[in-house]
């Protein structure tokens, strides 16, 4: 009986090594809440910038500029990827400028 309530008490390393790992936990759960913050923020980014202007503006204003970001949204995206498209097409394949 006195071997297992000597064992029921942790060593100060033993300690120790819990407290890490319990820390590396807490560390890791934290990260996983952080990304997934970042991620909500980055796929509602356009949503978000909306609605806290949107608070100054009258509720038809705010109307609109959505649709309006609704409309140009896909817009800037297309002309985003044909200009990252034309900058990779010249780095790969374009002429070296001679000196």
């Amino acid at each position: 009986m006195e071997t297992t309530a000597k064992r029921a008490r942790l060593t100060p390393w033993e300690k120790l090594q819990s407290g890490k790992r319990l820390a590396k936990r807490r560390n890791e759960e934290a990260a996983q809440r952080l990304n997934s913050n970042f991620a909500y923020i980055q796929g509602n980014a356009g949503k978000l910038m909306l609605s806290g202007i949107g608070s100054y503006l009258p509720p038809v204003a705010t109307t609109f500029i959505s649709h309006l970001w609704g409309i140009a949204k896909p817009a800037l995206l297309a002309w985003g990827a044909s200009k990252m498209q034309s900058l990779l097409l010249s780095i790969l394949f374009g002429q070296k400028k001679k000196n």
